[in-house]
């Protein structure tokens, strides 16, 4: 019984240990009102959105990534597939669960 409920809760922090913090941890911005991750420029004032005009005290959000998404991402780009990030129900769900 022990060594199931060990399996059960250690498989994750494991795969996010090895696939993530031990290979290709990444943080970079991420713009919560329209979801990009390439579309964000550094000003003087912060990190800004060239799509929505976002800035960084409302909407860009820094996030721990692994750098091949972010690569899979600028890849998928210059095909012209545009990826989007829905972060509003990852928020939605952080409040309900506070």
């Amino acid at each position: 019984m022990e060594r199931d409920a060990l399996l059960g809760h250690g498989v994750a922090g494991i795969l996010l240990d090895r696939l993530l913090h031990c290979s290709d941890e990444t943080r970079a911005y991420l713009c919560t009102r329209c979801g990009s991750l390439l579309s964000l420029v550094k000003s003087k004032f912060g990190y800004v959105c060239r799509y929505c005009c976002g800035t960084s005290t409302n909407t860009v959000q820094r996030v721990t990534i692994p750098y091949v998404l972010q690569y899979l991402i600028a890849e998928l780009a210059s095909v012209g597939i545009k990826a989007n990030f829905d972060t509003n129900t990852v928020v939605r769900n952080l409040v309900l669960s506070s």
